[in-house]
């Protein structure tokens, strides 16, 4: 596994040499990647005490951050891992699977000397239910420089089947539930899909609206909203909305791949399909408590 900035290419890891947990590496995949040249990546081993793990490199030294029949935090033992990103501080976020554990599948941040559990599988939900492993922590994962993790999943045993969140360890703060009112609507949130996280802690995400409740049908059943939480969470644009003159049709999606949009701390950007045919890319703006396309 190498980085290279097309004059200097520098090797992360190879199956040459001997992996941290000893032994040697026989599978690298799934490589994320820093502003500051630092790499995760998952890793399967022989020969050591692990066979799995997740490690993070600049071309030196490796620092595993993660390693099967390693404690998780919260109880447990490491089995293996997936779904690795990386922040500017060097933390990586991680989704788990555990043994000996009440809770089979986790969700964690660890530097490689500190890790904690955002959340586990079986555990109370904020806001009622519990998270469910039967489908826990689809990705994406956003995690950003502060250490908050933007993480989707299912619920069971309350009155959502699913939803989205924002972690640090130490809190956690509900930003959408399926099956309540979608802010700026008068229909209800029905499923999600592709989330964005900034480093303020505003998450941005794709979501799609329950046909039949509030005048919602096929033209206007899916947007954009955006927030800190289910409190603030405001609409950004949503099909069926006229902008510039024409008629919002679809939020363009690569096929079978993510959503076209992305945010930062001033705004969302997004791609849209509208009538006539045509396509747009829409710069939305915040302006104190409200979003301008």
């Amino acid at each position: 596994m190498f980085r290279t900035d097309g004059t200097h290419s520098v090797a992360i890891a190879r199956d040459d040499i001997t992996a941290p947990t000893g032994g040697s590496f026989i599978s690298l995949r799934d490589p994320v990647i820093n502003n500051f040249g630092q790499v995760a990546f998952e890793a399967e081993m022989t020969g050591g005490s692990a066979d799995f793990g997740i490690f993070r490199g600049e071309g030196g030294n490796l620092t595993p951050i993660f390693v099967a029949n390693q404690i998780a935090p919260g109880g447990g033992t490491f089995e293996d891992f997936g779904n690795p990103v990386i922040n500017a501080r060097g933390q990586v976020a991680a989704v788990a699977s555990m043994t000996n554990s009440t809770s089979p599948i986790g969700l964690f941040v660890g530097d490689g000397t500190n890790a904690v559990a955002i959340a586990l599988t079986g555990q109370p939900a904020p806001k009622g239910g519990n998270y469910d492993s039967r489908s826990a922590f689809a990705k994406p994962l956003r995690l950003n420089d502060r250490g908050d993790v933007a993480f989707h999943i299912g619920l069971t045993g309350g009155t959502s089947s699913q939803g989205i969140f924002r972690g640090d360890g130490q809190h956690t703060t509900t930003v959408a539930l399926a099956g309540s009112i979608a802010p700026g609507t008068t229909g209800t949130f029905l499923s999600f899909q592709d989330i964005k996280l900034a480093n303020n802690g505003r998450i941005a995400f794709i979501g799609t609206l329950l046909p039949g409740v509030g005048g919602v049908d096929t033209s206007n059943n899916m947007g954009i909203w955006t927030g800190t939480s289910d409190e603030d969470l405001q609409l950004v644009v949503r099909t069926g909305d006229v902008i510039n003159g024409n008629v919002l049709t679809r939020l363009s999606k690569d096929v079978d791949g993510p959503s076209q949009f992305d945010m930062n701390e001033n705004g969302v950007v997004w791609i849209g399909s509208f009538q006539s045919p045509a396509k747009e890319i829409v710069f939305s703006q915040f302006l104190g408590e409200s979003v301008q396309p």
